[in-house]
């Protein structure tokens, strides 16, 4: 009941409460330790996360579910160097492990790691992933490598094949650094927000886009709807401060 509570739908304090009629002396064992990753993490305790995830893994070194319970704990930790450590060990003992490579390219993908990590998803057998996830993956990398063209198509396969938010951003960046695209970039983002109107993200990288090519009547819109729904947004308000100062006569 604990571990269900921990992974699935189940609130993971219940988990925790449930285990707090374990005995002391059960604490340590390897199945009470592995609800306890979870729910931490799930909880938002990533310290607590960490100190079960590497008792586990002290007593099952070469277990991969262990090994990468203690990869997800480090990330949360802000230890994506170590998380990529024990990724690479658990993948050494079980190269199908299709999760633990998973892992791996995001922990590639934090430190900045673009090779090893579009190698990374290379590696991942036919169809183990759905073709939109790769191309966007690889499109993101080749465009922060330099390789705009080869990003492009990537991320435009990504787009026709699975429209979302993610995808609708990185390709109007990748659009947006080619002076002769850039009416095709805000014409992305549009038509998504027809899809999307509530999209944070996307409402604020178009707006940003009206303020440089000075569209301003275009941008205060979009600001302003933004700081409705999200009153603390810090760049919204600045944005529709500048607009409104340059508005002003004189």
């Amino acid at each position: 009941m604990a571990r269900y509570h921990a992974r699935h739908g189940g609130q993971p304090g219940d988990a925790l409460d449930l285990l707090n009629d374990v005995p002391e002396a059960q604490r340590d064992d390897p199945r009470i330790l592995e609800v306890m990753v979870y729910a931490y993490l799930r909880i938002g305790e990533p310290g607590a996360a960490l100190e079960s995830a590497r008792k586990l893994a002290a007593q099952l070194p070469d277990n991969v579910v262990a090994l990468r319970l203690l990869a997800r704990a480090e990330r949360a930790n802000d230890d994506p160097a170590a998380s990529e450590r024990h990724l690479r060990r658990a993948l050494e003992l079980q190269p199908e492990d299709f999760e633990s490579r998973k892992l791996l390219v995001e922990a590639l993908l934090i430190q900045n790691k673009l090779r090893e990590a579009d190698e990374a998803v290379q590696a991942f057998p036919p169809g183990a992933l759905p073709e939109a996830q790769v191309n966007l993956t690889r499109g993101r990398i080749a465009a922060t490598l330099g390789d705009v063209e080869t990003g492009e198509r990537l991320l435009r396969q990504a787009w026709a094949q699975a429209p979302a938010s993610n995808t609708a951003r990185l390709l109007a960046s990748v659009l947006w650094a080619q002076p002769g695209k850039r009416n095709e970039a805000i014409e992305l983002l549009e038509g998504w927000l027809a899809r999307a109107p509530e999209d944070a993200a996307v409402q604020q990288q178009l707006g940003s886009y009206h303020v440089l090519e000075g569209n301003d009547a275009r941008a205060l819109p979009l600001f302003e709807a933004l700081l409705e729904r999200r009153p603390d947004d810090v760049v919204a308000m600045n944005n529709i401060a500048w607009l409104l100062r340059k508005s002003e006569p004189g």
